[in-house]
């Protein structure tokens, strides 16, 4: 079962982490798009 949690917890940071990544990427696209209109 700890190993389990573990891969549970370990997948969910993960997915936090790629989320942050493109709302981060999605900001940084929108910024310099208005930057450059």
């Amino acid at each position: 079962m700890e190993d389990f949690d573990f891969k549970e917890s370990l997948f969910k940071s993960i997915v936090y982490r790629i989320i942050t990544v493109l709302l981060g990427f999605t900001t940084a696209l929108v910024i310099t798009g208005e930057i450059v209109l």
